[in-house]
């Protein structure tokens, strides 16, 4: 990425008599040559400034566009009128300019609401108005919670209850069979026994962490979809009220919920068809070359639905920031993702692990009263079960899915900076009019 263009002047240049010493008699010689020439220009009617002036609004300086990379997106650079094409994006004439200061007056103090990357980039809110860093994205997420975190944790404290007491209704319905489920998979020498005893514990641990899986995946959905509002409105600095959050997201209720439900069985539908045929043959005592083929499925069904889970994963900001139905915003998200699907699956993975380990530090306490309660031996049926771990749940939910779905939010804003430079409509927005060119 090439700088963006800077507001500084350039610098003068050397006196012609630089290799004079500097010496009394050197100065003195310096001043008279200055003076002669002075006079000489003064007599031909045209004086030189002994400070450069900012030009006017018809002389203006050329503006250099920043780079932008991606696929079938180059950069571009030049003066006066541009077009914007596979080659990159034109400049246009500058902003009419201000008297300058002088020399010994400018300072290199930062510019409130721009921030220096090489030159001043202007950063009204939680992240610079250029294609984002994985760094900018997690730590604007970041920002999102501890700059805005009354409407942030309204939101979604209001998903992670309501999520929280579904997967406690799961749980109760489908509860995990007490002492059925090795988790170890210790090897006993046998392939064929240790392959038996590894898809009984899928069976047994399937539709509950299916079911858990493919809630948490709704309810994210949601808060991407609720949070999106409020993080556009945080990259611009502006604020964002819960109410505010409320009425763009009120009127595309049906559509945000048949989002997620899409996203979600569209993920998990996958899986479990790619898993079915392995598990019916173990259930039906099958051959152990028939279960071994069968269970290479899963591997090829693993791979679609996680592409599948990230190719999807834009669709909620573009529904409620570009008020699509359902159908364009998952087209539009598989249209940014492609061509940046490793680096939107790394963010998401990054952001996942680190809201996982947020979450089980919050929920440790309350998994050890449960513990201390009911024994090693719980299934977690039991009220006081359910209830511990659905506070816990709660309480990590609501702090980590502002983080999650702030970084939906930015990954969506990053790809369209670098796609259809969308900063220099932000930057118009906040009041920086002809910003890159």
């Amino acid at each position: 990425m090439t700088d963006t263009p800077s507001r500084r002047p350039t610098e003068p240049s050397a006196p012609k008599s630089a290799d004079i010493p500097v010496t009394p008699e050197g100065v003195a010689e310096a001043v008279a040559e200055a003076d002669e020439e002075t006079v000489a220009d003064a007599t031909a009617g045209a004086a030189k400034p002994s400070i450069p002036v900012q030009p006017s609004a018809t002389t203006q300086p050329p503006r250099r566009s920043y780079a932008r990379t991606d696929a079938g997106v180059g950069t571009g650079t030049g003066t006066g009128t541009g077009t914007e094409g596979a080659a990159g994006r034109g400049t246009n004439a500058g902003p009419t300019w201000s008297a300058a200061p002088a020399w010994g007056q400018l300072s290199s103090a930062p510019i409130p609401g721009w921030e220096w990357s090489g030159s001043w980039i202007p950063k009204p809110g939680i992240v610079p108005l250029r294609p984002l860093g994985v760094g900018e994205i997690l730590s604007g997420a970041i920002a999102l919670l501890t700059r805005y975190w009354r409407t942030a944790l309204t939101v979604s404290a209001a998903v992670a209850v309501l999520s929280q007491l579904m997967v406690a209704l799961v749980t109760a319905l489908l509860p995990l069979p007490a002492g059925s489920a090795d988790l170890t998979l210790a090897s006993t020498g046998n392939p064929a026994a240790d392959l038996h005893r590894a898809l009984v514990s899928l069976g047994d641990i399937a539709p509950l962490g299916g079911a858990t899986g493919a809630i948490s995946l709704f309810a994210g959905t949601l808060a991407a979809a609720g949070l999106a509002t409020v993080a556009s409105k945080a990259v611009m600095g502006k604020p964002a009220s819960p109410a505010e959050a409320w009425r763009a997201v009120s009127s595309r209720l049906p559509s945000v919920v048949g989002l997620g439900l899409i996203t979600t069985c569209a993920t998990f539908g996958t899986l479990a068809l790619s898993a079915a045929p392995c598990l019916i043959a173990n259930a039906d005592h099958s051959s152990d070359a028939a279960i071994s083929a069968s269970a290479l499925l899963m591997l090829p069904g693993s791979v679609v639905a996680l592409w599948l889970c990230i190719s999807m994963g834009l669709a909620a900001p573009a529904l409620v920031l570009e008020r699509q139905s359902i159908r364009a915003a998952l087209a539009r998200s598989f249209r940014l993702v492609r061509g940046a699907w490793w680096r939107v699956f790394g963010v998401t993975v990054l952001v996942s692990l680190l809201t996982g380990l947020v979450s089980g530090f919050i929920a440790l306490p309350f998994t050890a009263v449960d513990l201390i309660a009911n024994g090693t031996g719980s299934d977690g049926t039991a009220v006081s079960s359910l209830l511990l771990a659905a506070i816990g749940g709660s309480i990590g939910a609501a702090l980590t899915l502002p983080i999650t779905a702030g970084a939906s939010t930015l990954l969506y804003i990053d790809q369209r900076i670098r796609r259809e430079a969308l900063d220099l409509d932000l930057a118009t927005a906040v009041g920086i009019p002809n910003y890159g060119h």
